[in-house]
């Protein structure tokens, strides 16, 4: 009957701690996924009140923006992609520098990404190559469903 008892309260025990991981796990996870849509509603906010003008001849602004955001926030990648197939984004390829991607809408050699001063100028080009927009899932599904979605992940290799 001890025996019993003992193992009862162990499993009684075991199930506590694996409901309070859980839980911990939980709260961790959907803090950190909020801040993607916070920062996506900042942004969409920003351009909608026109203080962000993401034309083509302000890119630069937008890079140093982005930037921003990339310091401030533990953020992998955040851009923005113009139905025109034109785009600009804050990198972290490496996991720890941040650089810009500015892009045209038409390849060959369209892509550029830059390493960036603290200030966030452009001080040389890392990379050129070859992107394009309407080919990549991240871009075609939103357009499909004519709305935001969550696509599926999208990996790069740099």
């Amino acid at each position: 009957m001890s025996f019993k008892n003992g193992q009862k309260a162990v499993n009684d025990l075991a199930e506590q701690l694996m409901d309070r991981t859980s839980n911990i796990v939980d709260q961790h996870l959907n803090s950190y996924l909020s801040i993607a849509h916070k920062m996506n509603q900042i942004n969409a906010d920003v351009i909608q009140m026109g203080l962000l003008d993401v034309r083509v001849r302000h890119r630069k602004t937008v890079g140093k923006y982005f930037l921003k955001q990339m310091q401030a926030y533990d953020l992998t990648y955040i851009g923005i992609r113009l139905t025109t197939g034109e785009g600009i984004g804050g990198a972290r390829y490496d996991g720890k520098t941040v650089t810009i991607d500015d892009w045209s809408a038409k390849p060959p050699k369209n892509s550029y990404n830059y390493a960036t001063d603290d200030q966030g100028d452009r001080t040389h080009v890392n990379l050129i190559s070859d992107w394009n927009n309407f080919n990549q899932t991240w871009y075609t599904e939103p357009v499909k469903a004519g709305k935001p979605i969550w696509s599926r992940i999208f990996t790069y290799k740099f």
